[in-house]
C-alpha cells in the first residue's frame, strides 16, 4: 500500500512538472506572438491571454466573452464581432480606440481536466491582428485610384480632343488657342506624373536626392521666365537677396517644389488676378524661399493637414483640379534635402508657402 501510494505521488509529481514545463513553453510562445491571443473556457470565462492582448486592452483583459463583445466595436455597417469565424475575420476596435484589429474566433478541442474544472462547452480562442496600417494603406490606395482617374481624365481629354480639332483644320487664332490648351494640359500631366513618382518613392522610403551646390537665384529666375503661359498669364515677381550663397540640394526636386507652390498660388491664391511674389534670402545658415499670394489665405486650415497626402481643404474642393499630392510631395522632398517647409497666413492677407535649404560650407576646415 505504501509502495503504491509512493508510486502515485511520484507519478503526480512528474505530471505536475510536465504540465508546468508545457505551460512555460506555451507562455513563451504566446508572449512572442505579435497577435493578441485570448482563451476563454467553455463557460465563457477568461483562462489566459498573452502580452499583446494586455496591450490591446490596456492591461485589463475582458474576464468573460460577454464583456469582450461589449468592449469591441465593429466597423460601421460591418457584422457584429461575436459573429466572426476562423475563416472570415471581422475588423473591430477595442475600447473605442484608434487602432483596428482583425478578429478571428476559433473553437479549441475539448481536453480532459481535473474534476471541478470549468469544462462546460467548447473553449474559445480569440486572435486579434493589428490591421491599422493595412486599413490606412487600403484607404490611401482607394483615394489614389479615385484621384488618379479624375486628374488624368481632364488633361488626356483635352489633348485628345485638341489633336482631333487640329486634324480638321482651323483658322490661326483658334489654332493657337487649342495648341495653348494642349500645351498647358500636357505640362499639368507632366507635373502630376512627377508628383506620383515621388509619392511612390516616399511610400517605399526610397527618396534619394542629389547633393550638389545650387544657386537658387539662377534656378528661380529660370522657372519664372521659362514659360509665362504656364502660369495662366499671372505676373510673378522675383525678389532675391544680395549675394545669395549656394545651397545643398537637388535642382530638379527644388524646381518641382517651387512649381507646386506656384501652381497652388495660381489655383487657390488668386495668382492670375493679383500676382504672385517669390522671395529668396539668407536666414542664418539657410536660404529661405517664400511664395506669396493675395488670396483668402489658409482659411483656418492646420498647417500639418495641408501637407498630408490627398488632403484638400473645403475651399480647395470647391475649385476644379488638384489632387492633394503636390504639397505632400514637396514636404518630403524638402525634408530629404535637409530643409524645412511651412505654410502660414500673411498679416496683410493671402498665404505664404516657404521652405529653407542649408547653405554649403565653402570652408569646412575653418
Amino acid at each position: 500500500e505504501l509502495g503504491l501510494r509512493a508510486g502515485v505521488a511520484l507519478e503526480n509529481a512528474q505530471l505536475y512538472r510536465t504540465a508546468n514545463d508545457r505551460r512555460a513553453q506555451l507562455d513563451t510562445v504566446l508572449a512572442a506572438l505579435e497577435e493578441a491571443v485570448i482563451v476563454y473556457s467553455g463557460a465563457g470565462n477568461l483562462r489566459l491571454g498573452n502580452r499583446a492582448a494586455a496591450g490591446v486592452f490596456e492591461g485589463t483583459l475582458p474576464t468573460t466573452l460577454t464583456e469582450l463583445w461589449q468592449r469591441l466595436t465593429p466597423q460601421s455597417g460591418g457584422p457584429p464581432a461575436e459573429s466572426s469565424a476562423a475563416d472570415e475575420g471581422v475588423e473591430v476596435r477595442a475600447d473605442e480606440g484608434t487602432r483596428w484589429f482583425e478578429l478571428r474566433r476559433y473553437g479549441a478541442p475539448a481536453e480532459p481536466f481535473p474534476q471541478g474544472a470549468d469544462v462546460s462547452g467548447q473553449p474559445t480562442v480569440i486572435v486579434l491582428r493589428d490591421v491599422t496600417a493595412a486599413r490606412a494603406a487600403r484607404a490611401a490606395r482607394e483615394a489614389f485610384l479615385g484621384v488618379l482617374s479624375h486628374e488624368l481624365r481632364t488633361p488626356i481629354t483635352t489633348i485628345y480632343g485638341g489633336s482631333q480639332l487640329l486634324e480638321r483644320g482651323m483658322d490661326g487664332k483658334r489654332r493657337k488657342e487649342v495648341m495653348g490648351d494642349m500645351r498647358a494640359e500636357s505640362e499639368r500631366l507632366v507635373r502630376l506624373v512627377d508628383d506620383l513618382l515621388v509619392m511612390s518613392r516616399v511610400e517605399r522610403d526610397m527618396v534619394e536626392t542629389g547633393d550638389e551646390p545650387v544657386l537658387l537665384q539662377h534656378l528661380l529666375a529660370s522657372i519664372v521666365a521659362g514659360s509665362p503661359a504656364r502660369w495662366g498669364g499671372a505676373h510673378i515677381s522675383l525678389h532675391v537677396g544680395p549675394r545669395l550663397p549656394a545651397v545643398r540640394g537637388d535642382s530638379t526636386y527644388i524646381e518641382q517644389v517651387v512649381r507646386n507652390f506656384l501652381t497652388n498660388a495660381l489655383r487657390y491664391g488668386k495668382g492670375a488676378e493679383k500676382g504672385i511674389e517669390i522671395h529668396a534670402e539668407q536666414v542664418d545658415d539657410n536660404v529661405a524661399v517664400r511664395v506669396l499670394d493675395r488670396g483668402t489665405g489658409l482659411a483656418g486650415e492646420s498647417e500639418e493637414k495641408l501637407f498630408e497626402l490627398f488632403y484638400r481643404s473645403n475651399a480647395a474642393r470647391a475649385i476644379p483640379g488638384g489632387a492633394g499630392i503636390g504639397l505632400f510631395v514637396s514636404r518630403h522632398l524638402v525634408e530629404a534635402m535637409g530643409g524645412r517647409i511651412w505654410a502660414t497666413d500673411r498679416p496683410d492677407g493671402g498665404a505664404e508657402f516657404g521652405f529653407t535649404l542649408p547653405i554649403i560650407d565653402t570652408d569646412p576646415g575653418i
